[in-house]
């Protein structure tokens, strides 16, 4: 069986420090345009319970978990009695050979914050990962004591990883300054000139205890195999780390050559279990197949019935709208003959009512007249007098 190589593991951990307002990056060291100011302590404790606007960095954000101490829904309201508390502190300086108390400065780092990282890619729960879990949880509180108020870890970036808050001694809200590792170096440092050296050599010390304490029980590196070319490290360092590098990579090969062991032989009981299945599967499909094609038969019928009484229905539309414009056509004509035939009775109602009233007229004249002239009044008077004649 092929074995597989795996890539030799290292130790991580660094320590930073927050204030209460972010510190102003020179622009020589800048990561971006974006990156102006350090995060304050408000921005850590966000990026710690993964609030979207300090978690840019996050694709696939995760709930994170709590190792120990503080609860993920306890960190605001801590946050804000920090800053409260660091709001109140004063410091003593001297001026002009006089000493003077002031507020203590906004810029002043309050909290300390301690990232150590499980160099394994994948984020498998496994013994060997809550072994180095436990491990980095006592080293941190053998280190800060009771200075250590959270340990909250995430899986959700490329290594699984905890962050670790200590606060200084008093109950928080003082500086910290001097518990970070290679700051207090170099502080302790009077020369000037060789500030930097004493830092690097606090965080190098820091980093050979913490492999002491977790990567030696690991059997992990000091350092990477592959560092960076101003991290070489002597020969016998180099080949301690190549012996450490084979034994771990024997290690790791043995034990996945055992997993792809035990999953072979899952896969060929699963194997034996699909080819005994496999009859039944065969006659499940068979009779599957026919009920689909029964089922597509129906649907086919009853779409072309469906299909025919669209047709039969749009016919009877068309017709329907034929016959409203022909009616309503027919029905116009027939209006405007009605109306003519109208005027036409009513002149001929006029010409009759004439027609009476003259033959009336004609009829009350004959009575009237005589046959030897016209009929005449009391006192000798004619009576020519036709207004009760209707006319």
């Amino acid at each position: 069986m092929n074995e597989i190589a795996i890539p030799p593991r290292c130790i991580f951990i660094r320590q930073m420090t927050a204030a209460p307002v972010g510190v102003k990056i020179p622009a020589r060291v800048r990561k971006g345009r974006a990156e102006t100011h350090t995060w304050n302590v408000a921005q850590w404790i966000n990026e710690l319970i993964r609030v979207p606007a300090n978690s840019h960095h996050v694709t696939n954000k995760l709930v994170p978990e709590s190792i120990f101490g503080l609860e993920i829904d306890e960190l605001p309201a801590y946050c804000e009695e920090l800053l409260k508390k660091a709001a109140a502190q004063t410091e003593t300086y001297r001026r002009r050979g006089k000493t003077h108390v002031r507020k203590q400065k906004a810029t002043q780092p309050i909290l300390l914050c301690v990232v150590a990282s499980y160099p394994e890619p994948d984020m498998q729960d496994t013994d060997k990962r809550r072994k180095w879990l436990a491990l980095t949880s006592e080293t941190m509180q053998a280190w800060y004591g009771d200075n250590l108020i959270c340990g909250i870890s995430h899986s959700d970036e490329a290594f699984f990883h905890g962050h670790y808050l200590v606060q200084s001694g008093n109950g928080g809200g003082t500086p910290v300054r001097h518990m970070h590792a290679g700051h207090a170096a170099a502080d302790a440092e009077p020369v000037k000139s060789k500030k930097g050296q004493a830092y690097r050599a606090g965080c190098q010390n820091l980093l050979d205890e913490f492999w002491e304490r977790v990567g030696n029980p690991m059997g992990w590196l000091r350092m990477s195999p592959n560092p960076r070319p101003k991290g070489r490290v002597s020969r016998s360092q180099a080949q301690r780390n190549r012996q450490h590098q084979q034994e771990n990579e024997a290690a790791e090969l043995r034990k996945r050559n055992l997993d792809l062991e035990q999953k072979a032989e899952a896969l060929a009981a699963a194997q034996a279990v699909h080819h005994e299945n496999e009859k039944y599967f065969d006659s499940d499909l068979a009779e599957g197949e026919s009920y689909l094609n029964r089922r597509l038969a129906e649907i086919d019928a009853a779409d072309d019935a469906l299909q025919r009484q669209r047709e039969l229905v749009n016919a009877m539309k068309d017709e329907y709208e034929s016959n409203k414009v022909r009616i309503e056509s027919e029905a116009a004509v027939m209006w405007k003959v009605i109306g003519e035939a109208a005027a036409t009775t009513k002149a001929w109602q006029g010409e009759v009512r004439d027609q009476v009233a003259l033959e009336a007229r004609v009829a009350r004249m004959r009575g009237k007249v005589r046959l030897g002239g016209g009929s005449r009044r009391a006192g000798g008077e004619d009576d020519d007098d036709l207004s009760d004649v209707p006319f």
